[in-house]
């Protein structure tokens, strides 16, 4: 078996080395872990061999302690042999590796989530774990597995894509970049101008005298944005079909 071969078509795949051998495997699933963690928690430590066993068989990949089977027997035959083989290997091997199965499959206790996750907060600090948080920011239908299957090149420009809509950069006709000065320069106009017209308005209210003069002034501006809305509307349906 090549390691390297084997950890391309399974990320989830670890080495334990010891002095004259080494065995591959991979984590349980965390829904098999709690199983288990109930099951341990239930029956006590008369569990423990039976437990270490089932999960050195189920996780363990290859083994250079494993002995090989013949070539005759069938798939099964092969599984049940290397089974047995395993019960003659050096002492430490398979509890050192169910410890750090267990480990890296799930926690006991809330402390050791906690120190797990502490762990892992330090392993995301790194660059390239970054950009995966900043792309699925932006494209919320983008999973961290989605982004570590893309090639490199597609990473940097999802990247890139993900830093313009998170600082709120875009470009609109005439194809220039929008940047957040401009935006609030926008802003300070448009309410600048707001507050012009109130001016204004008051100013031409104040010319009022008649409050029957207001009023009417009031009903015929309402007239005509009703009259403009169905306009609009009988134009909206006219470009779909819609009698």
């Amino acid at each position: 078996m090549h390691y390297l071969t084997s950890k391309v078509a399974n990320s989830s795949l670890y080495q334990t080395l010891f002095d004259d051998g080494y065995v591959v495997w991979t984590p349980l699933p965390w829904s098999e872990y709690k199983k288990l963690r109930e099951a341990r928690l239930i029956r006590g430590a008369s569990l423990d061999i039976d437990l270490e066993e089932f999960v050195y068989n189920k996780c363990v990949i290859f083994s250079s302690y494993d002995e090989e089977p013949p070539a005759e027997l069938e798939l099964e035959e092969k599984m049940l042999f290397i089974e047995d083989s395993r019960l003659d290997q050096p002492a430490g091997v398979v509890a050192t590796v169910v410890k750090s199965i267990l480990y890296f499959s799930g926690a006991l206790k809330a402390e050791n989530i906690i120190q797990q996750l502490d762990a892992q907060r330090g392993i995301i600090d790194n660059i390239e774990d970054q950009l995966v948080v900043a792309i699925c920011r932006a494209f919320p239908s983008y999973t961290p597995e989605d982004i570590e299957k893309m090639e490199w090149q597609t990473v940097l420009k999802r990247a890139a894509q993900a830093e313009a809509t998170l600082m709120g950069r875009m470009i609109e006709p005439p194809f220039r970049i929008v940047t957040e000065e401009d935006v609030e320069r926008e802003k300070r106009k448009h309410k600048i101008d707001i507050q012009k017209e109130i001016k204004e308005m008051t100013r031409e209210l104040q010319g009022f005298e008649d409050p029957r003069q207001l009023q009417k002034e009031a009903d015929l501006a309402r007239q005509e944005r009703q009259y403009e809305q169905a306009q609009l509307r009988q134009e909206f349906f006219r470009q779909r079909g819609i009698k």
